[in-house]
This record gives structure tokens, sequence and C-alpha cells, in this order.
């Protein structure tokens, strides 16, 4: 017996030597090639001095749950590693995983959000259900697309931390089995609070305005209508790993791109044809980074637009992230169905034995 495992073992077979049963109980034997074996016991104190018992070596299914149980602790400390919020639900919209950033948000322990609607967890009925009257879409609402197959992207999805109403970026997947149907949603968020604040702020002093501007996390720049780059901060000199210098006058495809003219799908094309908030999301290679890319037109007092509002914002961590989640939530799911047959064998062969026992109990008498 391994040295671990002997006191269990004796409290065990004390117990089976007083008239008790034993059911299920596991220790390890060393094999005679040196290694240790888990051994799962089934037994019985048929009279007394005659022991009846059965066993069964389970050492498979113990690495299995032990690869299971570290699968976890790695999703675990991924999910963990982020102050992004990240969240699974089921098909019913109830919390089956989270990590602790979005915890904290709630304001409660992990294990009491678990099987718990939005609602019910304490997000505000308005923020759940939808408001259009506000321009809020609802995490229902979003929720309800995603297990439609859809993926969302809501970059204006408010929600009540702490007392405050603080504005998040938040992108929802579908989660799929490996028969391919929707089991769920993958949400990740980003509290983009102090972004929105700051748009709000361009109004302010020129001063002000450079320094906010500075202080942005995301990548912002002004352009003019034929897509020349006029004002930039910090941040996008970083993506772009450029000087100010080199950024100003010159052509937005040219700097991210690579490019002699705009593309297709460019943000600011569409932008000037619908005259509203325009978004993209790509790898560009010529980076090496996958970018969300946000154009907002800015007005002047005919009506005609002046300048645009270019965020970007480097979501490679992100999208790998994603990836990664998703991969250890499909393998996850997949060992779930593999242990249910086990179990389910264990429960048929458990009933095997107690007939054995009736009838050797029969004989007996």
């Amino acid at each position: 017996v391994h040295p671990d495992d002997t006191k269990a073992t004796r409290k065990e077979s004390e117990i089976l030597l007083a008239g008790g049963r034993t059911i299920s109980f596991a220790n390890r034997y060393r094999h005679r090639d040196g290694s240790y074996r888990w051994i799962e016991w089934q037994a019985t104190n048929v009279k007394r001095g005659l022991l009846y018992a059965s066993a069964k070596d389970i050492t498979e299914r113990k690495k299995a749950e032990e690869e299971k149980q570290n699968n976890l602790n790695l999703l675990t400390a991924l999910i963990n590693s982020t102050p992004d919020l990240i969240f699974l639900k089921d098909r019913a919209l109830r919390t089956i995983l989270c990590n602790d950033a979005y915890a904290k948000a709630v304001g409660k322990p992990l294990e009491e959000m678990y099987g718990h609607t939005d609602i019910e967890n304490g997000w505000l009925p308005e923020l759940v259900h939808g408001n259009k009257e506000k321009g809020i879409r609802g995490f229902e609402n979003d929720d309800n697309d995603v297990l439609s197959g859809k993926t969302i992207h809501n970059p204006y999805d408010p929600a009540n931390v702490d007392g405050e109403i603080l504005v998040f970026d938040t992108r929802k997947t579908p989660l799929r089995n490996a028969s391919g149907e929707v089991t769920g949603v993958l949400g990740i968020a980003r509290d983009i609070t102090i972004h929105k604040k700051a748009e709000a702020i361009l109004a302010n002093s020129q001063k002000e305005w450079e320094a906010t501007f500075d202080a942005m996390n995301d990548g912002v720049s002004l352009h003019s209508p034929d897509h020349i780059v006029t004002h930039v901060n910090k941040a996008l000199c970083g993506i772009l790993n450029m000087q100010k210098h080199e950024i100003l006058g010159r052509k937005c495809f040219e700097l991210f791109h690579g490019m002699q003219q705009p593309l297709k799908s460019c943000p600011i094309t569409a932008a000037k044809i619908s005259g509203k908030a325009e978004k993209a999301e790509f790898f560009e290679s010529h980076l090496g980074r996958w970018l969300a890319i946000s154009v907002s037109p800015v007005f002047d007092d005919s009506g005609n637009i002046k300048r645009f509002i270019h965020s970007v914002r480097d979501i490679t961590e992100h999208k790998n992230a994603e990836k990664k989640i998703k991969k250890h939530v499909q393998e996850l799911e997949a060992f779930q169905k593999v242990t249910m047959g086990r179990e389910r064998r264990v429960m048929e062969l458990k009933a095997e034995v107690d007939e054995l026992k009736k009838k050797l109990n029969a004989r007996s008498s």
C-alpha cells in the first residue's frame, strides 16, 4: 500500500471487521514494475472472519481526473490573468463560469453566482432586458442573438458596478459542442468608461484635451475627410511604432495597411456614406496584429463632416485568449461525456455486485 494511503486503509479495514461495508474505497498498491496503481474496492463483512470483496484498477480514470483538474486550473489561471470581465452562460442564460474580475464587478463570491441568471446575480433589469429609448440593447438580447449562432460586438454595454453605471465594450460568441450545436455564450467585456468620458471632453480647452488625449489607452487620432491624420495620441504612436511627426500629415491607409488607397471595408469610407459611427475588426499583416477600429464622424454647423475620430485597439491578446478559452471549454465538454459514460458503467457493476451478494447470502442461509 502507498505510504500516504496506509492510515485510510487501516481505518477502512477496521470498519469492515466491525461488520460495516466498503463502497468505492480507493487506495494505491505498488505494481511489480515499481509503479503504484489505484485500486477501487467494494467489500462487505459476510460473517465473522469472512470478507467478500471485489477490486478494480482505476488508475487510468484517476489520471483522466487529474488531467481534467489540470485543464481546469489552466483555464482558471488564464481567465483570471486579465482585468476584462469573462463569463460563460448556458442556454438558459445562467452563469456557469466566470473570472474573478466578473465576480468582483457583481460583488458576489463565484460559488454564489453559478446557476443564476443576470438579474438573480444583481444586474439591473433595465440593463438586462434593454431600453431602446436610452439606447441600451440589453444583455439578454445580445445573448439570444449569440444562441442563434451569431457573434456579437456591443461597443456600448452599460453595467452597474459598485453603485455606478460603467460602460463596457463587450464581445460575445457562441459556445459549441463537438457536434457544432450552440450550448451557451462566451462573453468578454472591457471597461471603456474612461474612453467614453474622454470623448465627451473633446469640447474642453485645448490643454485639457491634449492631456486627456494622450492619457487614453486606445490609439486615437483625428482624420480629415480625405484620410489625412491631423492629430495622434501617444498610444497610437506605440501601436504603429512611430513618432508623432512621422504620422501627422500622412494617409491612414498608408500607415495601417501599407497601401496607396483605402480598403474596401474602410470604416471612414463607410462613415462618409452612412453619416454614422462605423467599426471594423481585422488582422493587419502589415503590423502583425489584430486591430479593432471605430470611426465617428464630427459635423460642422452646416451638417457637413469636418473630421473623423479614429480609435484603434490592439485586440491580439484578446483574440488569442478567446481562442484558448474555446479550446479548453471544448476539451472539458468532451471529457465530461467520457466520464459520464464511465460513471454509468460503475453503477452497472455495483448493481451486479449487489445481485451476487444477494445470491451469496441466500446460499449461506
